[in-house]
């Protein structure tokens, strides 16, 4: 065993974690009362007096006991080695700047412009319009504050991390098994989709949709198994198609452009729309306004619930964290500039597509209707009774299917591994393929769920349970919205000194929350009205109400102390650190500059640092540790550490450590 200078093992050194996560040494400068479990006992003997004041006090300290009774308290947590974490470790810094924007853009550009907004113009032009306006306001608002949490926490697990910070581990599970749930639907209407345009376009039986799956989940796995580069080069040359063909092929259809023939009078032929006057005669000449919502205002509400679903997808950006490079430092530009743009191609669409021709009246049913305006502009058959119909499908929306399925069998894998490796699910499926470091059975995991869910849409898409599936994708997401929203108020409220690098500030970001909050719950509330849905509502509540069975039953006991759930156990949930017994300080000065040593002889440690931060680095290292600190503080901190006769010098943000009886590597 290796000792130091003084004989003294280097097991018995254990540094803080403070020094394996530089982060929470700046982020929490001040750990509010009543964030962890409280130790306060009301004494025997107190007196009638105090009891008032004792009542107030158990009534403020309520949610925290709540937390803990249903927190880390109720789990059981696996100390576990070096080993295990190598072999459920991603590759690091494989995403770069364009990367990670392409799958940021991935995400959503490739259902947003062509379907699904055209189903909104069975209420008329001027709905979309105004639909399409509360649904960019709504999810822009949740969009900054998932900026904000993602470079705050850029952990493993994506917005499960957040809801497990502020709520704690059953939190975690439910929100990471919402957005596990959302992914593979999402993925299964994919194969769903792509399945029946190429039988149409090959003029099969829509019963052997199914085998046309094959090659295309041949392809997803296959760029994925290869490492993430390989799949992130497909996911580039489908979104260059998918959105620069699909835009492209609506110019030549613009020179027909003509907003009031195909955009306002055309919706008299909308079904279902009646001019009727008062007296009961048909009104032959409808104002604008009538044109605009033929159907009233009514119509705006549930629409916008439906182009919510049309822009969803940026959520899965923080499932990056770990295989993008400068993560916090690059995430908040490029995350910005792929909600730009597809904010910009949507409005694009929406705006200018339903003005040509044939008319809204026809875009309505179309499969994609920036393929069918082309088609119609210039007299050309539809989708099966013309050869270019057929091939402009198969070059275009064929592709943009495959990004859809491609980027969310990757968003669920990465979900499903991280949430396996904290032990939420079975810890075999975090494990990942060495030579790429793809989370192998993640991949192959989460392509069976998606194909087990296509195929229930494919046979039972009339049925309750075929509804659910089609419809539970967006249900799962809200749910994942809401909760996310009150994590965000949550830690606001709770740690608000927590450094925070992207900072919406203590007004707008509470204010964003709470739109996010308002509207996604009043979606919820409208969506129960309607049957299906509300059907919908039953399965989803029902898989997850059998999921956290299995969960309070089995799997809150063989969780693992992964180096994020150390990290969320020690600082978030307010852990002394005078209560770990075997708690030695090596290095690092607290703030300003400071300089401290390790104790029992077996070495010291000198640290400079910034007002609030910290210069360190964990001894708990059997091999090496890289923490890249310099990207989730926001600064540069240099500084230096000494143990055991081996320099380790930080600079930059970045150092490395030797030592010790356990590892944890951790790149942020």
């Amino acid at each position: 065993m290796p000792t130091t200078p003084h004989n003294k093992p280097l097991q018995s050194i254990r540094v803080p974690l403070n020094d394996a996560y530089p982060a929470a040494a700046q982020s929490i400068e001040n750990i509010p009362p009543n964030t962890g479990t409280s130790n306060r006992r009301t004494s025997r003997g107190i007196s009638m007096v105090k009891i008032s004041a004792s009542l107030i006090s158990s009534i403020s300290e309520f949610p925290a006991s709540l937390k803990t009774n249903l927190g880390s308290d109720a789990c059981k947590y696996e100390q576990v080695d070096q080993a295990f974490l190598k072999e459920r470790e991603l590759q690091t810094d494989a995403l770069g700047k364009w990367g990670l924007f392409i799958i940021f853009a991935s995400s959503n550009l490739c259902i947003s412009s062509p379907t699904v907004w055209n189903l909104v113009l069975s209420s008329g032009y001027g709905t979309l319009i105004a639909s399409s306006a509360l649904a960019f306001s709504t999810y822009i608002c949740f969009f900054c504050i998932l900026l904000e949490l993602m470079v705050m926490l850029p952990l493993n697990g994506g917005m499960a991390i957040f809801a497990r910070t502020a709520f704690g581990p059953f939190a975690g599970f439910l929100v990471g098994s919402c957005e596990a749930w959302e992914y593979i639907l999402f993925a299964a209407q994919g194969f769903w989709m792509i399945g029946s345009t190429c039988s149409q376009i090959f003029g099969t039986p829509n019963e052997l949709a199914p085998l046309y799956w094959i090659p295309f989940a041949v392809i997803v796995l296959g760029a994925n198994l290869t490492g993430v580069r390989t799949f992130v080069a497909l996911c580039g040359a489908l979104l260059f198609i998918a959105v620069f063909g699909g835009l492209s092929v609506v110019l030549p259809s613009l020179k027909y452009f003509d907003i009031s023939k195909n955009a306002l009078q055309d919706a008299v032929n909308l079904p279902g729309v009646n001019f009727t006057l008062a007296n009961g005669t048909i009104n032959e000449s409808p104002s604008t306004i009538d044109l605009l919502f033929p159907f009233g205002t009514a119509p705006i509400w549930p629409a916008m619930v439906s182009m919510l679903w049309s822009i969803s997808g940026l959520e899965m950006a923080p499932l990056c964290a770990e295989e993008g490079k400068d993560f916090v430092q690059n995430a908040p530009r490029l995350m910005i500039m792929a909600l730009v743009s597809i904010l910009g191609v949507l409005g694009y669409v929406i705006v200018l597509v339903p003005c040509v021709p044939p008319g809204i009246s026809v875009l309505v049913g179309a499969n994609n209707p920036l393929i069918d305006a082309f088609l119609a502009s210039y007299g050309i058959g539809g989708l099966g009774s013309s050869m270019t119909a057929s091939a402009l499908y198969f070059v275009l929306y064929v592709p943009c299917i495959l990004l859809f399925i491609a980027i969310y069998v990757y968003a669920t894998s990465r979900q499903i591994f991280a949430l396996s490796k904290v032990g939420y699910y079975p810890k075999l499926l975090a494990k990942v393929y060495q030579k790429t470091s793809s989370p192998v059975y993640a991949l192959f995991f989460s392509m069976a769920m998606c194909l087990s869910s296509a195929l229930m849409l494919q046979f039972q898409a009339s049925g309750v349970v075929g509804e659910a599936f089609l419809n539970g994708s967006l249900l799962y997401a809200i749910i994942a919205y809401i909760s996310v929203s009150l994590a965000y108020l949550q830690m606001r409220w709770s740690y608000p000194n927590l450094k925070r690098p992207f900072d919406l500030g203590p007004f707008i970001g509470p204010f964003c929350a709470i739109v996010t909050l308002t509207a996604y719950t009043a979606a919820l509330v409208s969506m129960f009205y309607n049957q299906v849905f509300r059907e919908t509502l039953y399965v989803c509540l029902a898989k997850l109400g059998g999921m956290l069975i299995m969960f309070v039953a089995f799997q809150r006991k063989n969780m693992v102390e992964t180096p994020e759930e150390e990290f969320i156990q020690r600082y978030l949930n307010g852990v002394d650190e005078e209560q770990e017994e075997d708690g030695v300080v090596v290095g690092g000065g607290a703030t300003g500059t400071g300089v401290s040593s390790g104790g029992g002889g077996g070495g010291g440690g000198v640290g400079d640092s910034e007002v609030g931060g910290f210069a360190g680095v964990s001894a708990v290292s059997a091999d090496v540790m890289r923490v890249r600190t310099a990207s989730i503080v926001g600064k540069s901190v240099a500084g230096s550490v000494g143990f055991a006769g081996t320099s380790v010098m930080s600079s930059g943000g970045s150092f490395d450590a030797i030592g010790g009886s356990r590892s944890m590597r951790r790149t942020y």
